[in-house]
């Protein structure tokens, strides 16, 4: 992972908070009914906490961008969102 971090606003903090609070009986219904030991059903949820916060942070990085292309006075705008969306 990057040593860079970006400050969320609180409001996202908490939201992210709440998804995981909802994801953690669903996956640990799911993982109850096989044979899956308490490490594992703990690393299985830690990897998926972590990788939506990193879809997260993907999507924050997505809204900044569209954002700044956005304000720009350029008429180059157009294609410059359509590459944006093809990557």
């Amino acid at each position: 992972m990057s040593g860079r971090r970006r400050s969320k606003p609180d409001h996202q903090e908490h939201e992210i908070e709440a998804l995981i609070l909802h994801l953690q009986p669903l996956l640990s219904a799911g993982l109850l009914q096989s044979n899956a030991s308490k490490e594992s059903r703990v690393q299985i949820l830690e990897k998926t906490c972590n990788h939506i916060k990193r879809l997260q942070g993907e999507i924050d990085e997505l809204s900044k961008r569209i954002s700044e292309l956005m304000t720009s006075s350029s008429d180059t705008i157009p294609r410059k969102l359509q590459h944006l969306l093809h990557q």
